[in-house]
């Protein structure tokens, strides 16, 4: 669900919920324009699972370096295809 658009006659619910969490562990919160970019191999949309493998592939790095394997990453996906949509990923190490 959209937390910005209006869309009349639909009265919006959000659930507050409370996470339960280790110190150290790392939350990753995106918009959905990394998943709609085109790109790789076969001009295919990123997909949830790809991102999924790379996040847990660099989780063994230093946190300050996910900025730039994130990009780098996106980067090399994306290839000469051009940003179909915002792209925001925010990074927490609790």
């Amino acid at each position: 669900m959209s937390i910005g658009g209006v869309i009349y006659g639909i009265e919006k619910r959000f659930e507050l919920f409370t996470l339960e969490y280790r110190a150290g562990e790392r939350l990753h919160p995106l918009t959905d324009g990394k998943l709609d970019q085109f790109g790789g191999d076969n001009n295919r949309k990123m997909m949830r699972k790809q991102l999924e493998r790379h996040l847990t592939a660099i989780q063994s790095k230093a946190f300050d370096e996910h900025k730039k394997l994130l990009e780098d990453y996106f980067t090399a996906e994306k290839g000469e295809e051009t940003q179909v949509d915002d792209v925001l990923v925010v990074s927490v190490e609790l």
